[in-house]
């Protein structure tokens, strides 16, 4: 008998007249009628492809741990060398935050960077930190930070400020504290608009997003009316009311409510920001629900990581491997917003484990939904990611 991909199994799918499957090997679907309808490739053993990956990913743990002590306040991208350079940046700064992040930043980010050198025109990125703020990410593009950097490797920019639990639609542009990992950016539903708005988190205290409204201004008036610090309790009114007026005369609102796009939202996700895709309320096409409220999904994940043996792990996987065939099925009927919320929710749960997982998910997810740049980032996000410390240049 042939052994399994071997070039008589490769030569019989070939000459197979049906529809090849469009996941291909990628198929979690056990429906036979599925299986009878549609033709698969040879599929490879997992098992040991699965274990190898387990434990390649606790030896660059370990590398990290090493590491560390070398690095003050950020992990380094682990380059591939195979990946093909950068083109020479563009002169203008909104065309070159475009090819090093892929988005283009909204008209407060760069309003809020003036605001920044009124307050201290040497440098504009430090103006608050005296409150734990600095700002970073695309921002060093814009202070010239980065000019200096050899590496043109797309993915050194892509990861580029981005912390353990940052999905793909979140860019940082704000770092707070490092002990706690404090930070803010913008979120966006789709890499084609602008951001639906501005979010902050803290690592140490898990996946939980918190929504600080439409704009860079109202997220940092926000934080610093919640500001302890021991600092000059005059100078940090005089800053909260030169931000206020600053705001005001460029119209920009220092409401935290984001309504318009809260009305859009099919479900709340993991992050507690909320997932957005095409959904048409007549046909009811784009999203349905997943079978699992989110506390019984997180507890179905915690046994699975909380497995001690493979054998007892595949047996738990198989409560989870229901749900991920009821995703192939919403997709085959263009309901691709539930893919992206189990994603999202094993995306946020962060255990290594899943990260083969996530792969098999969320770019689909992505690609079905026109969102593509978003499948780049996580792949190299999840190579690199890291829970001691955000990945930097």
């Amino acid at each position: 008998m042939a052994a399994k991909g071997s070039t008589d199994e490769i030569e019989t799918y070939e000459a197979d007249p049906r529809e090849p499957c469009k996941y291909g090997t990628d198929c979690y679907q056990k429906n036979q009628i599925h299986r009878n309808k549609f033709k698969h490739p040879p599929k490879q053993n997992n098992r040991d492809e699965i274990e190898l990956k387990v434990s390649s990913k606790k030896r660059s743990r370990d590398a990290n741990d090493e590491d560390d002590d070398k690095i003050k306040s950020a992990k380094r991208v682990a380059e591939d060398e195979s990946e093909s350079d950068l083109p020479e940046s563009p002169l203008d700064i909104r065309d070159n935050i475009r090819q090093k992040f892929l988005f283009d930043m909204p008209e407060d980010f760069y309003s809020f960077w003036k605001f920044c050198v009124t307050l201290d025109s040497e440098h504009p990125e430090k103006a608050l930190i005296k409150y734990g703020l600095e700002l970073v990410g695309p921002y060093d593009i814009v202070s010239g930070k980065l000019k200096s950097i050899a590496t043109r490797k797309p993915s050194a920019y892509l990861c580029h400020w981005r912390y353990f639990y940052d999905p793909p639609e979140f860019q940082t542009v704000i770092k707070g504290v490092d002990e706690t990992q404090f930070h803010v950016g913008y979120f966006r539903d789709s890499p084609d608009e602008m951001p639906a708005l501005v979010a902050s988190n803290e690592v140490s205290k898990g996946c939980t997003f918190k929504s600080l409204g439409g704009n860079l201004f109202s997220a940092v008036h926000s934080i610093l009316k919640e500001t302890r610090a021991k600092v000059d309790s005059k100078h940090l009114r005089d800053v909260k009311e030169t931000l206020a007026k600053w705001a005001s005369e460029h119209k920009f609102t220092l409401d935290t409510k984001t309504t318009n796009r809260d009305r859009k939202v099919v479900a709340k996700g993991f992050h507690g920001l909320g997932i957005v895709v095409p959904y048409d309320k007549k046909t009811q096409v784009g999203y349905r629900p997943l079978p699992e409220t989110n506390g019984n999904l997180r507890k179905l994940l915690q046994q699975i990581a909380a497995c001690k043996t493979e054998t007892e792990r595949n047996k738990k996987f198989n409560d989870l491997h229901e749900i991920i065939t009821l995703v192939h099925f919403a997709n085959d009927e263009c309901d691709y917003g539930m893919g992206l919320e189990l994603s999202v929710a094993l995306f946020c749960f962060g255990d290594p484990f899943f990260h083969s997982t996530i792969l098999h998910l969320m770019p689909l997810a992505y690609d079905l939904l026109s969102r593509s740049q978003f499948a780049e980032i996580l792949k190299v996000h999840l190579k690199n990611r890291s829970k001691d410390k955000p990945i930097s240049i």
